[in-house]
C-alpha cells in the first residue's frame, strides 16, 4: 500500500455526514460490482442503516485525500465459549441479498489494500461478513490476506441463489425451458383465463411504481409471509426502509402485476442493473395459488426483459422448487470469518471453528490415503 495512504474509522454519526465527493465516489465503487451493486450502493445502504443499524461505522481508505475504499460495518460483541469478543460484522440482515467491500478499482490489488488497512485497526478482534457471493473480490482478497499474514480464516457455505442466463431476443424467452414446464404454464394460463380477463402490467414510470406499492404490500402480507411474521407491513422499520429504497432507486426499479378482471393477484418488485434483472421481492394472493400466478407473472417478465436484451435473471435468495423450473444455474453464498493473530482472535477461532476445520482436513486426508492405497493394491 502506498506510503501516502490514510485509513481510519470515521466518527460520523449518520450517512448524511459523508461529504458530497465521498458519496459520489461511493456510487462509482458500487456500480463496478455487477452482482452486489444494488445492495451496497448508497440508495440501499442509507435507508438500511437509518432503519436497522444507526450505529454503523465507516472505514475509509484514502490516498492523497482521494477516497479509495469503503467498508461499512457494525462493531459489536460475539460470545465465543462464554467470552465476549469484539467483532466487526457486515451491514446485513434478512432483507439483504448481498454484501461487499467497496474499492475505487474493482481488482484484487485494491481489495488487498483494503483488507490490510482494515485489519490493522485495533477496534475489533475478528471480522464476520455475511452474504458474500462466490465471485466476490472480498472473499478472494481475504484468502490471500490470510495466507500472507498467517491468519485463521473460515469460509462457511450458506445457501445457493438461482439465476438464469437469458436467451437472446432472436432465440426467444422460452428457449432451454423444459417442454413439460412450458406446457404447464400454458395450461395454467388457460385455466386462469376461464375465470376472468387476464392482464399484465410492468410499470415504466416513477408515478406508476409508487401508485402500485400499496397493492404490492397488501399482496405480500396476504400469503405465508404474514403467517410467518415476515411480511413487510408487519414491521414499521422494514416498511420505511423499502419505501425509502424504492424512492431513491425508482429510475432502476419496476413493479410487475398479474391481474384477473382488474384485481391484482401477483406482483414482482424488480431492480435493473447492467443488463441484469434482480427479483427483489415477490407477492401473490394465496386464493389463486392453484393457477401458479407467480410463475405466470415470471414468464411475462422473462418475455419482457429478453425482448429488451437483458442477459441475466437473478432470482436472489435461496433455491426453491419454483425457481428450479426456470434454471439449474446457481451461485454459492458464504459467511466469511477472519480472526486476528491476537489472543481473542485465536480464542474465537479455536473455540468455534478450529476443531471443525481440522476435522474436515483430516477427513480429506483419510480419503486421499485410502484412494492411494486402493490404487496401489490394484497395481
Amino acid at each position: 500500500m502506498p506510503t501516502n495512504s490514510q485509513h481510519f474509522i470515521s466518527e460520523i454519526k449518520s450517512f448524511d455526514e459523508l461529504g458530497f465527493d465521498e458519496l459520489e465516489q461511493w456510487s462509482v465503487m458500487a456500480e463496478a460490482n455487477h452482482k452486489s451493486a444494488p445492495f451496497i450502493g448508497k440508495n440501499w445502504l442509507k435507508p438500511w442503516i437509518e432503519n436497522f443499524a444507526p450505529e454503523t461505522k465507516f472505514f475509509l481508505l484514502k490516498e492523497n485525500n482521494e477516497l479509495k475504499g469503503i467498508i461499512p460495518f457494525i462493531l459489536t460483541s460475539e460470545t465465543f465459549a462464554g467470552r465476549k469478543i469484539k467483532t466487526a460484522v457486515s451491514t446485513t440482515n434478512q432483507q439483504s441479498p448481498h454484501y461487499d467491500f467497496l474499492a475505487l478499482e474493482n481488482n484484487q490489488e485494491h481489495f488487498l489494500a483494503l483488507w490490510n488497512a482494515f485489519l490493522s485497526e485495533e477496534n475489533f478482534d475478528i471480522v464476520m461478513l455475511h452474504r458474500l457471493s462466490e465471485d466476490s473480490l472480498t472473499i478472494s482478497s481475504a484468502i490471500e490476506t490470510a495466507k500472507m499474514q498467517r491468519l485463521n480464516m473460515v469460509l462457511i457455505e450458506c445457501y445457493r441463489s438461482p439465476f438464469r442466463k437469458l436467451p437472446t431476443k432472436e432465440q426467444g424467452w422460452e428457449t432451454d425451458l423444459k417442454p413439460k414446464f412450458k406446457s404447464n404454464l400454458r395450461n395454467r394460463m388457460k385455466r386462469l383465463s376461464q375465470i376472468g380477463q387476464v392482464s399484465f402490467e410492468i410499470t415504466d414510470s416513477r408515478e406508476q411504481l409508487f401508485a402500485g406499492m400499496e397493492s404490492f404490500y397488501q399482496l405480500e402480507a396476504s400469503g405465508w409471509k404474514k403467517d410467518a411474521g415476515g411480511a413487510i407491513l408487519l414491521d414499521k422499520k422494514t416498511k420505511k426502509f423499502y419505501d425509502e429504497f424504492i424512492s431513491n432507486s425508482s429510475a432502476q426499479m419496476s413493479l410487475a402485476f398479474l391481474r384477473v378482471d382488474g384485481k391484482d393477484i401477483a406482483s414482482h418488485l424488480l431492480y435493473f442493473h447492467n443488463q441484469r434483472l434482480f427479483l427483489v421481492k415477490i407477492a401473490y394472493d394465496p386464493q389463486y395459488s392453484k393457477y401458479s400466478p407467480g410463475q405466470l407473472l415470471t414468464a411475462k417478465v422473462m418475455e419482457d426483459v429478453v425482448s429488451k436484451g437483458f442477459e441475466v435473471f437473478d432470482f436472489l435468495g435461496i433455491e426453491m422448487t419454483w425457481k428450479r423450473d426456470w434454471t439449474t444455474d446457481n451461485y454459492q453464498n458464504y459467511i466469511l470469518v477472519v480472526c486476528k493473530n491476537n489472543f481473542n482472535g485465536k480464542f474465537a477461532y479455536w473455540t468455534r471453528y478450529g476443531m471443525k476445520e481440522t476435522l474436515k482436513k483430516s477427513k480429506s486426508l483419510v480419503k486421499f490415503v485410502r484412494a492411494i492405497k486402493k490404487k496401489m493394491n490394484k497395481e
